[in-house]
């Protein structure tokens, strides 16, 4: 008799991990709990900070103007004030009492001097600095 598996054997055997993995990986070993807000209550406003506004960029400061836009960072200074400016005029049509966000060239300046003050960061800088600018706030524990 032969002793070798046959394909037969590999594949009922493989179904039988698989399916044991699917099965465990709907109950995880731990629970995960969602930090709170910088500004305290977990119903609260996310403070954000968006880096690179110019371009693509600038349709993702819109969305996080409904929480709490605290920040924005994009190397031109054009691009920069532009959008500080569609800012203003957004807080000014919908009377919106919220300070300016405060304007950086430099994202690892406004993640240094911001990291108390945000909870997430819109990272939509060409693709060559996504990484470095994400993993410098995911590593202060800040949503991406």
């Amino acid at each position: 008799m032969n002793d070798q598996p046959t394909r037969r054997d590999f594949l009922r055997h493989g179904a039988v991990i698989t399916g044991a993995a699917a099965a465990g990986s709907l109950w995880p070993a731990t629970s995960v709990r969602a930090e709170k807000p910088a500004g305290g209550s977990p119903n609260g406003k996310l403070n954000i900070a968006c880096i690179g506004v110019g371009g693509r960029g600038g349709a993702h400061v819109g969305p996080a103007l409904d929480e709490n836009l605290v920040a924005i960072c994009d190397v031109s200074e054009g691009r920069l004030n532009g959008c500080l400016g569609s800012v203003e005029k957004t807080y000014r049509e919908h009377e919106i009492d919220r300070p300016l966000p405060k304007a950086f060239t430099d994202y690892r300046e406004l993640i240094d001097k911001m990291a108390d003050q945000i909870d997430a960061v819109v990272v939509t800088t060409p693709d060559h600095h996504h990484a470095p600018a994400s993993m410098r706030a995911i590593r202060l524990g800040k949503h991406v």
